[in-house]
């Protein structure tokens, strides 16, 4: 499904599986508008698209042999089905959990039981921490939060619960460094994560330190991400789409305010409906619902998710076990109306683990009793809100929004990193403009990218 992301120059005669690592060894490159903005509105690149113009990600739904003459591609045989199972509600829900019982009984006999996992207050967590304790494992936990944040007070309480034992990390107690430490913490997050990772690079050392942490003494990480297959991620209702509707919907966290006269909404677009169209292999830009269903671990998890994997197996052994081709075929064939609100997922965690699904959810409620009503009106909300409304929510929202940049983005610390100042990413944004810390950080990103390459 092209989790592990793999780099290329155009001629394809330089394979890396780091994209600094190739940057710093090509000569003259050049900025990819389109993989600019598509990174600092998106937090990750899509299709073949980095930053530059000189090099390439490789083709996910391709493998490549390596020959002499040059590179042969081949397509991947990768057929999934639209049409829902026809089988019971009880029927699915042995299934599904009968196959990833399994697959965590064959990592856990390939790996051993030095695993460790992230608890939070959701479900994919709570799914992951299930399967292993079934599988007979009792995994070093972690939770990340401040005392008072809903997943610390869940997680504790089941650490209470059950007698396990979790560590509890506060980013936000990390100490706070120099201007000329916080530059050397810079330049290690910025090797670290391979230049430009979906946080950005922005942060006290914490990030970095916390992932070296868990990855130690050959432990295998763990992370629940890709769970949503077994719920309804676009929050959208059962009918068909078409791409606009999807890129609406899901694909419009910008606004031109912020923008220089480089930004073409229109040429944005045009590019970014043609990988949707080509990762999902839609022969029209007519979607029906269970191909947008598809389009999260077909073009999300495939170009979002796949950026931190990348980044986190670099440091040691990582598995995200949901993300696979096997549970992702399986998941499409479960209804919508039977993931819709967590359903399907809360009681596939009560069949595998009805102990651990007695316990609250950040949600407000156990995964093994029914989804009350105010979260199913809660949920409702944003289902049926008008596609024009969710296409216009981040810019609305943006312009309401009051700023104050970040401790890590504040002006003593950004010139002892930058002390030439942006003189890059001003092409691209009215960064005087952008009242979300998010973006500034991602766009900051590039810029400390940008200069590092002497571009």
């Amino acid at each position: 499904m092209g989790g592990a992301r793999i780099f290329h120059d155009v001629n394809q005669n330089i394979w890396c599986y780091s994209v600094l690592a190739l940057a710093e060894n090509s000569p003259n490159l050049t900025i990819d508008r389109q993989g600019v903005y598509e990174y600092c509105f998106q937090e990750t690149t899509y299709g073949s698209t980095t930053p530059f113009n000189e090099i390439k990600l490789a083709d996910s739904l391709s493998f490549f042999e390596l020959q002499k003459g040059g590179v042969i591609s081949h397509k991947k045989n990768l057929p999934v089905t639209f049409n829902p199972s026809s089988a019971s509600y009880d029927e699915l829900l042995y299934e599904q959990a009968t196959l990833i019982k399994r697959q965590m009984e064959t990592i856990v006999s390939a790996y051993g039981k030095n695993i460790t996992t992230a608890l939070s207050g959701g479900y994919d967590s709570r799914l992951l921490l299930s399967l292993l304790i079934d599988a007979g494992v009792t995994p070093q936990l972690y939770v990340y939060g401040e005392n008072s944040s809903p997943d610390v007070l869940v997680a504790k309480s089941i650490e209470k619960g059950e007698g396990l034992e979790i560590n509890h990390v506060d980013k936000s107690n990390h100490k706070k460094p120099s201007p000329d430490q916080y530059a050397e913490i810079i330049n290690d997050n910025y090797y670290g994560l391979d230049g430009f990772p979906f946080e950005g690079i922005y942060d006290f050392g914490g990030n970095m330190e916390i992932r070296r942490h868990r990855s130690q003494n050959n432990t295998m990480v763990l992370n629940g991400g890709g769970g949503e297959i077994y719920r309804n991620f676009f929050y959208l209702p059962n009918k068909a789409y078409s791409v606009d509707d999807l890129m609406s919907v899901f694909y419009h966290r910008f606004t031109q305010e912020f923008c220089t006269e480089k930004f073409d909404v229109s040429e944005y677009k045009r590019h970014l409906k043609e990988k949707i169209k080509y990762a999902l292999n839609l022969e029209n830009e007519k979607m029906s619902r269970t191909q947008v269903e598809y389009a999260y671990p077909g073009f999300r998890l495939r170009y979002w998710t796949s950026k931190d994997f990348s980044n986190s197996s670099r440091l040691g052994n990582f598995l995200t076990p949901f993300i696979s081709y096997e549970n992702i075929a399986a998941a499409l064939q479960i209804p919508l109306n039977f993931k819709t609100h967590g359903k399907f997922q809360g009681e596939l965690i009560n069949k595998i683990s009805p102990a651990l699904a007695s316990y609250y959810s950040d949600y407000g409620y156990r995964f093994n009793e029914t989804v009350p009503f105010k979260n199913i009106i809660k949920n409702n909300l944003t289902i049926f809100r008008p596609i024009w409304l969710r296409k216009n929510s981040y810019a609305i929202q943006h312009k309401l929004a009051t700023f104050a940049p970040p401790d890590t983005l504040k002006e003593n610390y950004i010139k002892a990193i930058l002390p030439k100042g942006v003189r890059i990413m001003d092409q691209y944004f009215k960064i005087d403009d952008i009242k979300d810390p998010g973006l500034l950080g991602r766009v900051m990103t590039l810029e400390y990218m940008f200069q590092k390459l002497a571009l």
